[in-house]
């Protein structure tokens, strides 16, 4: 939900809240588990369209190419 709100255009903004979660181990069963995590978010980012980059407040584009690699001299 949050890459779909930044590519909307909206600020996000993180709150501390006052949560705990239940640790894994480093067994076989956590180590499913964290493979079922990478397996939703993989799934999550697969049906949503590439994102492009655009100059946000502040930048230009030629920021943009400046951190891919994509300058030339």
């Amino acid at each position: 939900m949050t890459i779909d709100l930044l590519r909307k255009g909206l600020r996000i903004t993180e709150v501390d809240v006052p949560l705990s979660h239940r640790a894994t181990g480093n067994d076989w069963q956590a180590q499913v588990h964290r493979l079922r995590q990478l397996a939703d978010v993989t799934t999550a980012l697969a049906v949503r369209a590439p994102a492009t980059w655009r100059p946000g407040r502040g930048e230009s584009a030629r920021t943009d190419r400046v951190r891919s690699g994509r300058m030339r001299s």
